[in-house]
């Protein structure tokens, strides 16, 4: 391809999901969580540096759970989401150590072709190289920021293509080095990769995976992941200059799937329109392009004043990116929330089924409330843009979903004790009704041969007469006798009383 890429107004933007248990700290709260992630340190140096989320144009309450006020800390609002960038302070930052302040040079393997130089952060300016990004549901997101030195479009194309797979694919490895004089440079590898080869390639997933170790004291078993495994989400903007007409089409189409520069397409007639339903017109020849793997703005031959070239490329990069990343933080609390169906479903007692569903709907309900907006944006293109997003990831479907699982599973597990403590409640009658009858009926074994002997006026000779009547031993054993006939009449009674219980 001859066309162009204006770096200046283009960047990448790679999102590696995961989840985390916001009550992982001592003491178990997402505060918690957040003050040991701005207190991690290595080697005196701080790994993390708290920053702002961009939110001039979202709706107020919205903004007011990005970024709480001092008001709300003093009141004991409870934090929504937080976000850091990596310190690059060269002083006292932790940048250096993994190489990503700008003091090494990168280079990605493209399938053992050629190697793509490339850097982290933006042209001209001191942007973030990687962010860690944090909502209190248990959803997290490292984003970097990451572009090739060449204006060439088909290594933007193959560089997005490739980067965004961080492990899995031999093909595609990292390497780094530093400048050890103006004319030799020397093999780098981050603070953090302990699986280098021999020719010092490394998966840049290892990089991840360090800072998000020195992220917090909980080690590297606080976080899990959530996608596609070792893989992100790009979310890039491509500013191309000198693109026909009909090679449009196919850089749109490439973009939209993050096909390489050489990979063969053939697209259908649908694909190639520009109203594709995975697309959403911005101005003319520029393009929202929408994905489950991720997103991008496509444009071309934008015009050369100070919106196209400073103010759109910023609404990008902040308000644009952060609807990106609310609806993503939408997509993964939800799967979340529907694992936890999956694993409590039918699995434990009634009790401990009851109390997992009540952490769930407590979460879906928390969630509800703070993280799933109907509206977010207050002008229109970023309106339509966030719920574009929600449309593509099917957002009000999975939310419906979740909910009745939710419901259901919890008014399943509600009902089922019912049952089981209704059921408990009506063996008790039962058995205390037994027990009256048994109890009546031994009073009975006694009390009728005392009753026979006393109606029939029966002397006992020496007892209740000195001549006439029946000897002690006749009228024991007669006594005995009717004992025994009554016990028996009353095992066989009670024993056909207990088969008709069953």
């Amino acid at each position: 391809m001859t066309a162009t890429v204006d770096r200046d107004r283009s960047f990448g933007y790679f999102v590696y999901p995961f989840l985390f248990d916001p009550a992982s700290g001592t003491p178990t709260s997402f505060d918690s969580l957040s003050s040991q992630i701005d207190a991690a340190s290595i080697l005196g140096k701080h790994v993390w540096e708290k920053v702002p989320f961009p939110t001039a144009d979202l709706m107020p309450h919205v903004g007011g759970f990005l970024n709480p006020t001092a008001a709300d800390s003093r009141t004991g609002r409870p934090l929504t989401a937080r976000i850091w960038k990596l310190h690059d302070d060269d002083k006292v930052g932790l940048g250096n150590e993994f190489g990503l302040a700008g003091k090494a040079v990168w280079y990605l393997s493209f399938y053992g072709k050629r190697e793509i130089p490339f850097r982290f952060g933006e042209v001209g300016e001191k942007k973030f190289a990687v962010q860690l990004v944090l909502f209190s549901i248990g959803v997290g997101f490292v984003v970097i920021q990451a572009a090739p030195h060449s204006d060439s479009l088909a290594e933007w194309l193959d560089f997005v293509h490739a980067f965004r797979f961080l492990r899995g694919r031999s093909e595609i490895t990292i390497r780094a080095e530093k400048r050890k004089s103006r004319e030799e440079t020397v093999a780098f590898v981050p603070a953090g990769v302990l699986d280098s080869t021999s020719d010092h390639t490394f998966s840049f997933m290892d990089v991840i995976a360090g800072l998000l170790t020195t992220a917090a004291s909980q080690g590297a078993t606080w976080w899990r992941p959530v996608f596609v495994p070792d893989t992100c989400l790009p979310f890039t903007n491509i500013s191309v200059r000198g693109a026909s007409e009909e090679d449009r089409t196919a850089v749109i189409y490439r973009m939209r799937n993050f096909f390489h520069a050489t990979q063969d397409i053939h697209p259908s007639s649908e694909d190639l329109k520009p109203d594709h339903p995975m697309s959403l017109a911005y101005t003319a020849n520029q393009w929202f392009l929408f994905s489950l793997n991720g997103g991008a703005f496509a444009s071309f031959d934008a015009p050369d004043t100070e919106f196209f070239k400073t103010t759109l490329p910023g609404h990008l990069r902040n308000i644009y990116f952060l609807a990106f990343l609310l609806v993503l933080h939408q997509r993964f609390a939800l799967a979340m929330l529907s694992e936890q169906v999956v694993q409590h479903g039918l699995n434990g007692t009634e009790e401990e089924q009851l109390e997992a569903f009540k952490r769930i709907r407590d979460s879906l309900l928390l969630f509800t409330a703070r993280g799933y907006f109907t509206q977010a944006m207050q002008s229109d293109h970023h309106h339509r843009y966030y719920r574009k997003w929600q449309e593509v990831l099917q957002i009000p479907q999975l939310y419906d979903e979740v909910r009745d699982e939710v419901r259901d599973m919890y008014e399943r597990s509600t009902l089922c004790l019912r049952q089981r403590d209704d059921e408990r409640e009506r063996r008790e009658e039962k058995r205390d009704k037994r027990l009256e009858e048994r109890l009546s009926l031994l009073g009975l074994l006694f009390a009728v041969p005392a009753l026979i002997v006393g109606f029939l006026g029966v002397n006992i000779r020496g007892y209740t007469s000195h001549e006439d009547g029946l000897s002690l031993a006749v009228v024991t054993s007669w006594f005995v006798g009717g004992f025994i006939v009554a016990a028996l009449i009353y095992c066989l009674w009670t024993r056909f009383r207990d088969k008709d219980d069953l």
